[in-house]
């Protein structure tokens, strides 16, 4: 082989391992930035959670907020919002005993706006009843069941009055007003555990024509409260009497009644109870003289009668 030829072949590898190594850098260049502009996928971050507080059961409007309606779940810090109630800046016993403004779905967070809280301007206006008004009557010891009334209790009204009559004067008394809901004492509508005192005022829930009767029935007399049990089977909602009084007031019953033994309000006058005691005491006195027993002696030819 002449030199020339072996020349030429050396330059033809060097030529081809040149371009091979050109090639090379180039791929290596084109790959680099192809990686580059590929965005970078990252790690999934931590997702923080803090307890939040929600109601456990459909929280009602209107309804109060007790203790076991009400816990504390896990919620993503990125979705908790400013007005959510956190557990370690709040207590859930600061919202017992609130009520609810508006309905609030089992499992949603519980909001200091859908709430209104003891002591709160417009608690007891939603306390009551849609269509309902408050109206308050003054108490005693012996007008108020001696102190044993509490928010949340259903009593009878009582109405008791004089009026004269020909040359003399008739008491009576009379079942006004019917299972009225007691929904405050003085200015509380919630009543501490434990204490029984006597009230100076009790704020009945009524609707609009009895809470005008009961503002008159003030003025004309003296109201007093009657308890009533709980194990009630008679369900009626404050039925007003039929018998118009004395002084005829007239005024249709109001109210919402439900299925009752058409119980009628009853009205007692100091002539019927003055026959009732008379009655009684005529009653003893028969048992006694009927209660007493003859026994007949004999002694010897003697006949005596002996009365124990």
């Amino acid at each position: 082989m002449s030199v020339r030829i072996l020349i030429l072949l050396v330059m033809a590898f060097l030529t081809a391992g040149a371009t091979a190594m050109m090639a090379q850098n180039w791929l290596a260049t084109e790959r680099a930035e192809i990686m580059a502009s590929v965005p970078k996928v990252l790690a999934p971050k931590a997702i923080g959670y803090k307890k939040v507080l929600v109601a456990k059961t459909d929280l009602l409007a209107g309804s109060f907020v007790l203790k076991e309606k009400l816990e504390w779940q896990d919620w993503p810090e990125d979705a908790i919002g400013e007005r959510m109630l956190k557990k370690g800046d709040v207590s859930m016993e600061d919202f017992v005993g609130s009520v609810i403004r508006s309905r609030i779905p089992a499992g949603q967070p519980v909001l200091p706006s859908a709430m209104v809280r003891k002591g709160e301007q417009g608690f007891l206006a939603a306390v009551l009843t849609p269509g309902m008004r408050a109206v308050s009557v003054a108490l005693s010891a012996t007008s108020g069941v001696g102190g044993f009334i509490f928010p949340g209790d259903q009593v009878d009204l009582l109405l008791t009055l004089s009026q004269k009559v020909g040359e003399g004067k008739m008491r009576f008394t009379e079942t006004l007003l019917k299972d009225v809901r007691i929904i405050a004492k003085d200015q509380s509508a919630i009543q501490a555990e434990g204490q029984a005192k006597v009230a100076k005022t009790a704020t009945l829930e009524v609707t609009p024509k009895q809470a005008e009767i009961v503002a008159l029935a003030s003025q004309m007399g003296k109201l007093s409260l009657s308890l009533r049990s709980l194990a009630d089977e008679e369900l009626m909602i404050a039925e007003v009497s039929k018998q118009s009084l004395e002084h005829k007031i007239a005024f249709q019953p109001v109210g919402v009644q439900r299925k009752t033994n058409k119980a009628q309000l009853s009205l007692t006058t100091d002539k019927q109870l003055n026959f009732y005691l008379q009655t009684m005491a005529q009653k003893r006195k028969k048992q006694g003289a009927s209660a007493s027993r003859k026994v007949q002696v004999h002694r010897g030819g003697s006949l005596s009668v002996q009365k124990f």
